[in-house]
C-alpha cells in the first residue's frame, strides 16, 4: 500500500502522525486504509505531512479502498 509506504518513508508512525493532526492512532490507520476518508482539512494536512497533493492523496486512498472491495 502506497500510501502506508510513505509514511514509512517519512519515518511517520500511525501514533505519529495522529498526534501532529490531533487525532487518535485508530482514525489515521482507517484513513492510510481506506476504511474512512479524511474530511478536507485532514486530507490537506495529510498530504502535507507525506509531500503529496491533497488530490494524488485522495486517488490513492481510492485506489486501496477498490482493491479492498
Amino acid at each position: 500500500m502506497e500510501v502506508k509506504r510513505l509514511s514509512y518513508e517519512k519515518n511517520l508512525t500511525q501514533v505519529d502522525i495522529a498526534k501532529m493532526m490531533g487525532t487518535t492512532q485508530p482514525q489515521v490507520s482507517d484513513w492510510l486504509s481506506a476504511k474512512r476518508f479524511p474530511n478536507s482539512t485532514n486530507l490537506i494536512k495529510l498530504s502535507q505531512l507525506l509531500d503529496m497533493q491533497p488530490d494524488e492523496l485522495l486517488s490513492k486512498l481510492q485506489e486501496i479502498k477498490e482493491l479492498n472491495s
